[in-house]
């Protein structure tokens, strides 16, 4: 069963969104380790609320989803990657006004 990290970015401006999504979307063919791409998917588009209890107030705009076949992958992606490290910065990640992420078995 793999491992999803799913993540939620609150980026105000629509062509911040967009570098995003597509950073986002194409990542698993840039990110190699040991060689070899280890991110089994990569998604993301933009997101509307659709229910927020008991209200968090933050606009979400843009959704990603992350697949790895490992929790050792995941850790490689989060805190290791050079590559994922540059797409952050590139793609607006670190200047968004709010991000969650949460990781799961599915």
């Amino acid at each position: 069963m793999p491992l999803v990290r799913t993540g939620l970015l609150a980026i105000p401006d629509a062509e911040k969104q967009e570098k995003a999504i597509n950073a986002f979307t194409t990542i698993k063919d840039k990110a190699l380790k040991n060689g070899a791409p280890y991110i089994l998917s990569s998604k993301a588009a933009k997101c509307t609320v659709a229910s927020d209890k008991p209200g968090s107030g933050v606009t979400w705009t843009v959704v990603y989803m992350l697949s790895f076949a490992s929790k050792e992958d995941e850790h490689y992606c989060t805190k290791e990657d050079p590559v994922i490290k540059e797409m952050r910065e590139k793609a607006g990640v670190v200047e968004a006004a709010g991000y969650i992420s949460v990781i799961a078995d599915i």
